[in-house]
């Protein structure tokens, strides 16, 4: 069986309009746990082929928070956060801005998720 990332990279490599990306933004969970480095080894591993084609821009999501910044090559611009980044990059003349919203609300934690003040406040900057 092979691993879903392989399939996703197979597919996006065989792919005639998938070809003519020049980015790709992975915007859902790299792994389903973030403290197992298996899955992240197999999950980088099965990207490979992907990645040596094209740059790749990564989205924290809920389940990568704690190790994210351990496996992902990115910067965190944001100091102090608990888990996942807060990051921009530019790519061909376009800035993006990724936030985190997987933190929880520093006035109530059941409001989750949520874009806490101090990424705010750098989001504004």
């Amino acid at each position: 069986m092979r691993y879903k990332y392989q399939v996703i990279a197979q597919f996006m490599l065989e792919n005639a309009d998938a070809q003519d990306a020049l980015l790709a933004l992975h915007s859902v969970d790299v792994v389903n746990d973030d403290w197992n480095d298996t899955e992240w080894q197999l999950t980088l591993d099965a990207l490979l082929p992907l990645n040596n084609e094209m740059p790749h821009l990564f989205v924290t999501g809920n389940h990568d928070n704690e190790n994210f910044i351990d496996h992902i090559n990115t910067d965190n611009d944001l100091e102090g956060m608990e888990s996942g980044v807060a990051y921009s990059t530019r790519y061909n003349g376009v800035q993006f801005i990724v936030l985190n919203t997987e933190q929880s609300s520093e006035s109530d934690e059941d409001l989750a998720p949520a874009i806490l003040e101090d990424q705010m406040a750098w989001f504004e900057e």
